[in-house]
């Protein structure tokens, strides 16, 4: 019923949704994907609420969804995706949809009972805040930072530029780009917490048409050095130039 996908930021969580997603729309099969940030809102807007004076239920946006859901014809696969921080705030309320009776109740006392083609995904970068009672109703998929392929994102980034541009920026990458980041990653300084993507693509958003190797050090400066504290920025310029 609950699948987590776990893993930093870049590391492909939200690809992974999209092409099974295609898969099964090209096998013929109807999918509905209904996205939500349960962080971005109180758990009252989240969940819905009781007004104390009137005794009327104001509906929040996941019992909305969830009852929307549940109106789909037959046959339809309905996903309800939680895109965020997974705080016991909001999942514990939904430790009884994911066990195996798929009862969803509600803040209002109201049960929905889901059929089998409705999935709750979770999309994370860490489940340290989740109780065990929560994260052993749930089937766990880990996306390790260490098996990023580097050069398919870089491979990516050059075949997006103009194809009169992509040998020269390609050698540039192989013989500038590729050792900045590695001293980056060996002995810089991060001036806060970023993944090994959001370091990458802040480095080559400032790569797109560099034409000498006096910009490619402005670049690689600006990029990868963006990144980095002011001392180590200062250290990394050095060895650029």
């Amino acid at each position: 019923m609950g699948v987590v996908i776990v893993g930093p930021s870049g590391s492909g969580k939200t690809t992974i949704c999209k092409i099974l997603k295609q898969t099964l729309l090209k096998s013929g099969r109807q999918v509905q994907q209904h996205t939500i940030n349960p962080k971005a809102m109180p758990r009252t807007q989240l969940l819905g609420q009781i007004d104390l004076d009137t005794r009327q239920w104001t509906d929040g946006v996941l019992s909305y969804t969830a009852q929307q859901v549940y109106s789909e014809p037959l046959g339809t696969e309905s996903w309800i995706l939680c895109d965020g921080d997974v705080d016991p705030e909001w999942i514990e309320s939904l430790n009884s949809v994911l066990d195996d009776n798929r009862l969803l109740t509600l803040p209002s006392g109201w049960r929905i009972q889901f059929g089998p083609g409705v999935n709750f995904l979770f999309e994370t970068h860490d489940l340290q805040h989740a109780s065990p009672a929560t994260i052993s109703r749930m089937g766990i998929i880990l996306l390790s930072e260490e098996d990023i392929d580097i050069d398919c994102l870089l491979r990516s980034w050059i075949n997006k530029q103009p194809v009169d541009k992509r040998v020269t920026l390609q050698a540039y990458i192989e013989s500038y780009f590729i050792k900045g980041f590695a001293w980056v990653k060996e002995k810089g300084e991060l001036a806060a917490k970023v993944s090994t993507t959001g370091i990458i693509q802040n480095g080559l958003s400032h790569m797109a048409g560099v034409q000498s190797k006096a910009h490619i050090c402005v670049a690689l400066i600006k990029g990868l050095g963006s990144n980095l504290t002011t001392e180590s920025r200062n250290a990394f310029a050095i060895q650029v130039c």
